[in-house]
Protein backbone atom coordinates (compact mmCIF):
# COMPACT_ATOMS: atom_id res chain seq x y z
CA UNK A 1 0.00 0.00 0.00
CA UNK A 2 2.99 2.59 0.65
CA UNK A 3 4.43 1.68 -2.32
CA UNK A 4 0.93 2.28 -4.29
CA UNK A 5 0.66 5.68 -2.66
CA UNK A 6 4.66 6.38 -3.43
CA UNK A 7 4.31 6.00 -7.46
CA UNK A 8 0.79 8.49 -7.28
CA UNK A 9 2.97 10.86 -4.92
CA UNK A 10 6.06 10.47 -7.69
CA UNK A 11 3.75 11.81 -10.52
CA UNK A 12 4.45 15.38 -10.51
CA UNK A 13 2.51 17.69 -11.70
CA UNK A 14 4.25 20.00 -14.82
CA UNK A 15 4.07 23.60 -14.03
CA UNK A 16 2.92 26.19 -16.92
CA UNK A 17 5.34 29.17 -17.32
CA UNK A 18 3.14 31.10 -19.27
CA UNK A 19 0.55 32.03 -22.45
CA UNK A 20 2.02 31.81 -24.96
CA UNK A 21 -1.28 32.94 -27.41
CA UNK A 22 -5.07 32.36 -27.17
CA UNK A 23 -7.61 32.42 -30.41
CA UNK A 24 -10.24 35.10 -28.06
CA UNK A 25 -10.93 35.60 -23.76
CA UNK A 26 -13.90 36.54 -22.23
CA UNK A 27 -12.43 39.77 -19.86
CA UNK A 28 -14.21 38.47 -17.07
CA UNK A 29 -12.57 34.90 -17.52
CA UNK A 30 -9.29 35.63 -19.44
CA UNK A 31 -6.61 32.48 -20.55
CA UNK A 32 -4.20 33.61 -17.68
CA UNK A 33 -6.43 31.75 -15.16
CA UNK A 34 -5.31 28.37 -16.46
CA UNK A 35 -2.15 29.01 -15.30
CA UNK A 36 -3.15 29.28 -11.68
CA UNK A 37 -4.15 25.79 -10.01
CA UNK A 38 -7.56 27.14 -8.34
CA UNK A 39 -9.65 24.57 -10.27
CA UNK A 40 -12.45 27.19 -9.66
CA UNK A 41 -10.95 29.83 -12.19
CA UNK A 42 -11.45 29.32 -16.03
CA UNK A 43 -10.66 30.63 -19.49
CA UNK A 44 -13.88 30.89 -22.04
CA UNK A 45 -14.00 32.47 -25.26
CA UNK A 46 -14.97 36.53 -25.81
CA UNK A 47 -18.00 35.36 -27.94
CA UNK A 48 -20.74 33.06 -27.89
CA UNK A 49 -20.57 31.13 -31.19
CA UNK A 50 -17.04 31.15 -31.90
CA UNK A 51 -16.63 28.54 -34.51
CA UNK A 52 -13.50 26.83 -32.06
CA UNK A 53 -11.48 28.23 -29.15
CA UNK A 54 -7.59 27.78 -29.09
CA UNK A 55 -5.05 28.87 -26.46
CA UNK A 56 -1.21 27.89 -26.44
CA UNK A 57 0.75 27.23 -22.99
CA UNK A 58 4.66 27.14 -22.11
CA UNK A 59 5.64 24.95 -19.81
CA UNK A 60 8.81 25.72 -17.51
CA UNK A 61 10.82 22.81 -19.00
CA UNK A 62 10.68 19.95 -21.74
CA UNK A 63 9.35 17.24 -19.97
CA UNK A 64 7.51 13.96 -20.45
CA UNK A 65 4.11 14.16 -20.27
CA UNK A 66 2.32 10.94 -19.05
CA UNK A 67 -1.52 11.69 -18.08
CA UNK A 68 -3.79 14.81 -18.96
CA UNK A 69 -6.22 15.71 -16.62
CA UNK A 70 -9.07 18.17 -18.21
CA UNK A 71 -11.62 20.18 -16.69
CA UNK A 72 -14.55 21.11 -19.24
CA UNK A 73 -16.43 24.49 -19.15
CA UNK A 74 -18.65 23.98 -21.87
CA UNK A 75 -16.66 22.90 -24.64
CA UNK A 76 -18.24 20.07 -26.43
CA UNK A 77 -14.98 18.43 -28.04
CA UNK A 78 -11.37 19.02 -26.65
CA UNK A 79 -8.25 18.31 -28.94
CA UNK A 80 -4.45 18.47 -27.36
CA UNK A 81 -1.71 19.25 -29.44
CA UNK A 82 2.07 19.57 -28.53
CA UNK A 83 5.17 20.88 -29.63
CA UNK A 84 9.08 22.41 -29.16
CA UNK A 85 10.45 25.92 -28.42
CA UNK A 86 12.61 24.91 -31.46
CA UNK A 87 9.70 23.91 -33.93
CA UNK A 88 8.07 26.29 -36.75
CA UNK A 89 5.30 27.83 -34.92
CA UNK A 90 2.19 25.70 -37.09
CA UNK A 91 3.96 22.42 -36.27
CA UNK A 92 2.14 20.40 -33.73
CA UNK A 93 1.88 17.01 -32.90
CA UNK A 94 -1.65 15.53 -31.86
CA UNK A 95 -0.81 14.23 -27.82
CA UNK A 96 -4.55 13.41 -27.05
CA UNK A 97 -7.16 12.70 -30.27
CA UNK A 98 -10.55 15.39 -30.15
CA UNK A 99 -12.61 13.93 -27.00
CA UNK A 100 -16.37 14.32 -26.60
CA UNK A 101 -17.01 15.80 -22.72
CA UNK A 102 -21.14 17.12 -24.02
CA UNK A 103 -23.25 15.16 -26.02
CA UNK A 104 -25.35 17.49 -28.49
CA UNK A 105 -28.34 16.73 -25.74
CA UNK A 106 -26.43 18.46 -23.08
CA UNK A 107 -25.08 21.07 -25.22
CA UNK A 108 -28.43 22.48 -26.21
CA UNK A 109 -30.00 22.21 -22.62
CA UNK A 110 -26.70 23.78 -21.47
CA UNK A 111 -26.39 20.68 -18.62
CA UNK A 112 -22.95 18.64 -17.40
CA UNK A 113 -20.56 21.63 -18.30
CA UNK A 114 -17.67 21.05 -16.04
CA UNK A 115 -17.51 17.41 -17.01
CA UNK A 116 -13.34 16.30 -15.56
CA UNK A 117 -12.05 13.77 -17.71
CA UNK A 118 -8.31 11.84 -16.66
CA UNK A 119 -6.80 10.72 -19.97
CA UNK A 120 -3.45 7.74 -18.68
CA UNK A 121 -0.83 7.07 -20.59
CA UNK A 122 -3.00 4.21 -22.45
CA UNK A 123 -5.10 7.20 -23.78
CA UNK A 124 -2.18 9.20 -25.34
CA UNK A 125 -0.70 9.05 -28.52
CA UNK A 126 2.98 6.43 -27.93
CA UNK A 127 4.90 8.21 -30.15
CA UNK A 128 4.48 11.43 -29.32
CA UNK A 129 3.78 10.77 -24.93
CA UNK A 130 7.87 9.38 -25.30
CA UNK A 131 8.96 12.48 -26.23
CA UNK A 132 10.04 15.41 -24.02
CA UNK A 133 7.56 18.47 -25.44
CA UNK A 134 7.53 22.19 -23.94
CA UNK A 135 4.22 24.07 -25.53
CA UNK A 136 1.04 22.84 -25.12
CA UNK A 137 -1.96 24.04 -27.32
CA UNK A 138 -5.91 22.63 -26.38
CA UNK A 139 -8.33 23.59 -29.54
CA UNK A 140 -12.22 23.49 -27.97
CA UNK A 141 -14.91 23.36 -30.18
CA UNK A 142 -18.63 23.73 -29.39
CA UNK A 143 -20.94 23.36 -32.76
CA UNK A 144 -24.11 22.20 -30.66
CA UNK A 145 -24.88 25.87 -28.74
CA UNK A 146 -24.17 29.02 -30.58
CA UNK A 147 -25.88 30.89 -27.38
CA UNK A 148 -23.04 30.29 -24.53
CA UNK A 149 -19.49 31.19 -24.19
CA UNK A 150 -17.27 28.11 -23.70
CA UNK A 151 -13.40 27.06 -22.95
CA UNK A 152 -12.14 24.96 -19.84
CA UNK A 153 -11.94 25.04 -16.70
CA UNK A 154 -8.63 23.59 -15.63
CA UNK A 155 -5.42 22.16 -17.34
CA UNK A 156 -3.03 19.18 -15.37
CA UNK A 157 0.39 17.57 -17.30
CA UNK A 158 1.08 15.14 -15.05
CA UNK A 159 5.29 13.23 -16.12
CA UNK A 160 5.95 9.74 -15.10
CA UNK A 161 6.36 8.43 -11.99
CA UNK A 162 9.33 7.89 -9.77
CA UNK A 163 8.96 5.08 -7.57
CA UNK A 164 11.30 5.56 -4.37
CA UNK A 165 11.96 3.09 -2.01
CA UNK A 166 12.38 5.25 0.92
CA UNK A 167 9.74 5.35 2.87
CA UNK A 168 7.65 9.15 3.74
CA UNK A 169 8.34 11.02 5.78
CA UNK A 170 5.29 12.42 6.44
CA UNK A 171 2.76 10.31 7.39
CA UNK A 172 -0.38 12.07 6.34
CA UNK A 173 -0.18 11.79 2.71
CA UNK A 174 -0.31 8.16 3.28
CA UNK A 175 -3.97 6.92 1.94
CA UNK A 176 -4.85 10.59 0.14
CA UNK A 177 -3.96 11.66 -3.10
CA UNK A 178 -4.56 15.73 -3.95
CA UNK A 179 -6.36 16.44 -7.38
CA UNK A 180 -6.50 20.35 -8.15
CA UNK A 181 -8.68 21.63 -5.08
CA UNK A 182 -9.55 18.33 -4.06
CA UNK A 183 -8.19 15.34 -1.48
CA UNK A 184 -9.29 11.84 -2.81
CA UNK A 185 -9.60 9.48 0.39
CA UNK A 186 -9.11 5.84 -0.02
CA UNK A 187 -11.61 4.23 0.64
CA UNK A 188 -11.73 0.90 2.71
CA UNK A 189 -14.54 -2.16 3.48
CA UNK A 190 -14.47 -5.01 5.49
CA UNK A 191 -16.88 -6.75 2.62
CA UNK A 192 -15.54 -9.61 0.76
CA UNK A 193 -16.63 -9.80 -3.24
CA UNK A 194 -19.84 -12.21 -2.86
CA UNK A 195 -20.14 -12.32 1.12
CA UNK A 196 -23.31 -10.55 0.81
CA UNK A 197 -24.78 -13.28 -1.49
CA UNK A 198 -22.83 -16.21 0.60
CA UNK A 199 -24.85 -15.06 3.55
CA UNK A 200 -28.50 -15.02 1.48
CA UNK A 201 -27.52 -18.46 -0.32
CA UNK A 202 -27.32 -20.45 2.98
CA UNK A 203 -30.19 -18.42 5.13
CA UNK A 204 -32.18 -19.29 2.43
CA UNK A 205 -30.76 -22.92 2.70
CA UNK A 206 -31.29 -23.47 6.40
CA UNK A 207 -34.95 -22.17 6.02
CA UNK A 208 -35.60 -24.14 3.21
CA UNK A 209 -34.25 -27.52 5.36
CA UNK A 210 -36.36 -26.93 8.27
CA UNK A 211 -39.35 -26.17 6.42
CA UNK A 212 -38.46 -29.55 4.32
CA UNK A 213 -37.95 -31.74 8.11
CA UNK A 214 -41.59 -30.13 9.37
CA UNK A 215 -42.97 -31.57 6.39
CA UNK A 216 -41.27 -34.81 6.86
CA UNK A 217 -42.41 -35.30 10.40
CA UNK A 218 -45.74 -34.21 9.76
CA UNK A 219 -46.07 -37.40 6.99
CA UNK A 220 -44.81 -40.01 8.63
CA UNK A 221 -46.77 -39.01 12.08
CA UNK A 222 -49.61 -39.57 9.41
CA UNK A 223 -47.86 -42.55 8.25
CA UNK A 224 -48.12 -44.23 12.02
CA UNK A 225 -51.40 -43.04 13.03
CA UNK A 226 -52.88 -44.70 9.46
CA UNK A 227 -50.75 -47.90 10.17
CA UNK A 228 -51.92 -48.02 14.08
CA UNK A 229 -55.86 -47.45 12.84
CA UNK A 230 -55.41 -50.41 10.72
CA UNK A 231 -54.04 -52.63 12.54
CA UNK A 232 -56.89 -51.83 15.40
CA UNK A 233 -59.63 -52.30 12.69
CA UNK A 234 -57.87 -55.69 11.83
CA UNK A 235 -57.50 -57.36 15.56
CA UNK A 236 -60.66 -56.10 16.49
CA UNK A 237 -62.23 -57.93 13.66
CA UNK A 238 -60.21 -61.25 14.36
CA UNK A 239 -61.38 -61.66 17.55
CA UNK A 240 -64.87 -60.42 16.99
CA UNK A 241 -65.13 -63.19 14.70
CA UNK A 242 -65.34 -65.66 17.60
CA UNK A 243 -68.25 -63.60 19.91
CA UNK A 244 -71.13 -62.46 19.32
CA UNK A 245 -72.75 -60.06 16.02
CA UNK A 246 -72.94 -57.34 18.30
CA UNK A 247 -69.90 -57.39 19.91
CA UNK A 248 -68.37 -57.74 16.21
CA UNK A 249 -70.17 -54.39 14.57
CA UNK A 250 -69.17 -52.38 17.85
CA UNK A 251 -65.25 -53.00 17.45
CA UNK A 252 -65.42 -52.30 13.51
CA UNK A 253 -67.61 -49.00 14.46
CA UNK A 254 -64.44 -48.32 16.93
CA UNK A 255 -62.13 -49.07 14.37
CA UNK A 256 -64.15 -47.17 11.47
CA UNK A 257 -64.07 -44.08 13.85
CA UNK A 258 -61.07 -43.97 14.62
CA UNK A 259 -59.40 -44.44 10.98
CA UNK A 260 -61.66 -41.90 9.93
CA UNK A 261 -60.62 -38.71 12.93
CA UNK A 262 -57.39 -39.98 11.21
CA UNK A 263 -58.27 -39.25 7.54
CA UNK A 264 -60.02 -35.69 8.73
CA UNK A 265 -56.86 -35.25 10.73
CA UNK A 266 -55.31 -35.00 6.98
CA UNK A 267 -57.27 -33.62 4.98
CA UNK A 268 -59.05 -30.52 7.26
CA UNK A 269 -56.45 -27.28 7.17
CA UNK A 270 -55.32 -25.69 9.95
CA UNK A 271 -56.90 -21.97 11.08
CA UNK A 272 -55.12 -19.85 9.42
CA UNK A 273 -55.03 -22.12 6.39
CA UNK A 274 -59.05 -21.94 6.29
CA UNK A 275 -58.98 -18.32 6.32
CA UNK A 276 -57.39 -17.78 3.03
CA UNK A 277 -59.98 -18.84 0.90
CA UNK A 278 -62.72 -16.97 2.75
CA UNK A 279 -61.17 -14.29 2.34
CA UNK A 280 -60.25 -15.01 -0.98
CA UNK A 281 -64.01 -15.63 -1.36
CA UNK A 282 -65.07 -13.05 -0.25
CA UNK A 283 -62.96 -10.95 -1.95
CA UNK A 284 -64.10 -12.76 -5.37
CA UNK A 285 -67.31 -11.73 -4.57
CA UNK A 286 -66.71 -8.19 -4.31
CA UNK A 287 -65.32 -7.91 -7.19
CA UNK A 288 -68.00 -10.24 -9.17
CA UNK A 289 -70.06 -7.29 -7.08
CA UNK A 290 -68.48 -4.46 -8.68
CA UNK A 291 -67.81 -5.92 -12.37
CA UNK A 292 -71.51 -5.86 -12.68
CA UNK A 293 -72.74 -2.14 -11.10
CA UNK A 294 -72.47 -1.17 -14.77
CA UNK A 295 -74.21 -4.07 -16.15
CA UNK A 296 -76.72 -3.07 -18.69
CA UNK A 297 -75.23 0.32 -19.65
CA UNK A 298 -74.45 0.79 -22.84
CA UNK A 299 -72.53 4.22 -23.47
CA UNK A 300 -70.48 6.61 -25.94
CA UNK A 301 -67.45 8.79 -25.58
CA UNK A 302 -67.23 12.39 -26.97
CA UNK A 303 -64.89 14.79 -26.72
CA UNK A 304 -61.63 12.56 -25.39
CA UNK A 305 -58.87 11.74 -26.05
CA UNK A 306 -55.83 9.10 -26.31
CA UNK A 307 -54.86 7.83 -23.93
CA UNK A 308 -57.41 8.57 -21.47
CA UNK A 309 -60.26 8.09 -24.04
CA UNK A 310 -58.79 4.61 -23.54
CA UNK A 311 -58.89 4.53 -20.09
CA UNK A 312 -62.22 5.71 -19.12
CA UNK A 313 -63.75 2.76 -21.92
CA UNK A 314 -61.60 0.44 -20.08
CA UNK A 315 -63.17 1.38 -16.37
CA UNK A 316 -66.41 1.12 -17.62
CA UNK A 317 -66.21 -2.09 -19.85
CA UNK A 318 -64.16 -3.39 -15.94
CA UNK A 319 -67.88 -2.44 -14.24
CA UNK A 320 -70.01 -4.53 -16.60
CA UNK A 321 -70.78 -1.56 -19.68
CA UNK A 322 -70.72 -1.90 -23.31
CA UNK A 323 -68.79 0.56 -25.56
CA UNK A 324 -70.25 1.95 -28.79
CA UNK A 325 -67.95 3.56 -31.09
CA UNK A 326 -70.61 6.04 -31.80
CA UNK A 327 -73.92 7.09 -30.17
CA UNK A 328 -76.76 4.84 -31.03
CA UNK A 329 -80.35 3.67 -30.49
CA UNK A 330 -78.61 0.71 -28.25
CA UNK A 331 -76.74 3.56 -26.58
CA UNK A 332 -78.55 4.28 -22.61
CA UNK A 333 -75.36 7.28 -21.94
CA UNK A 334 -72.82 9.56 -23.26
CA UNK A 335 -69.85 10.44 -21.47
CA UNK A 336 -69.03 13.84 -22.51
CA UNK A 337 -66.20 16.24 -21.86
CA UNK A 338 -67.58 19.41 -23.07
CA UNK A 339 -71.33 20.91 -23.49
CA UNK A 340 -73.07 22.62 -26.32
CA UNK A 341 -71.58 19.88 -28.75
CA UNK A 342 -72.76 18.56 -31.78
CA UNK A 343 -72.72 15.21 -30.02
CA UNK A 344 -74.20 16.63 -27.13
CA UNK A 345 -77.08 18.24 -28.59
CA UNK A 346 -77.71 15.39 -30.62
CA UNK A 347 -78.02 13.18 -27.54
CA UNK A 348 -79.76 15.82 -25.20
CA UNK A 349 -82.51 16.23 -28.22
CA UNK A 350 -82.85 12.51 -28.31
CA UNK A 351 -83.47 11.84 -24.18
CA UNK A 352 -80.35 10.46 -23.81
CA UNK A 353 -78.09 10.22 -20.58
CA UNK A 354 -75.60 12.79 -20.55
CA UNK A 355 -72.94 12.44 -17.87
CA UNK A 356 -68.95 13.62 -17.22
CA UNK A 357 -66.23 11.54 -16.83
CA UNK A 358 -66.31 11.91 -12.54
CA UNK A 359 -69.38 9.21 -12.99
CA UNK A 360 -67.13 6.12 -14.19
Amino acid sequence: RVQNVLVLGGMPTLKFQHVRSFSSEDPNNPADNLLSEDTFRKWTCANAGEKQASIVLQLEKASLINAVDVGNDGSAFVEVLVSRSGDDADKYEVLLVTSSFMSPAESKSWTNTNRVRMFGKEKLSKSVAGQKWDRLKLVCTQPYNKTEKYGLSFVKLHSPAEVSSEEPTDTTTIGAVTFGGFALKEETTTLSPGSLFLRRDKSDTAGASSVATAAAQARMASREAEKEADHMSSSVASKNNQSHNNHKSSALEKAEKLKDEVAMKRSVPSEDDSEVPKKKTKDSSKKDDQAKVLSGVTFALSGFKNPYRADLRDKATDLGARYAPDWGPSCTHLICAFTNTPKFNQVKEAGGLIVRKEWI
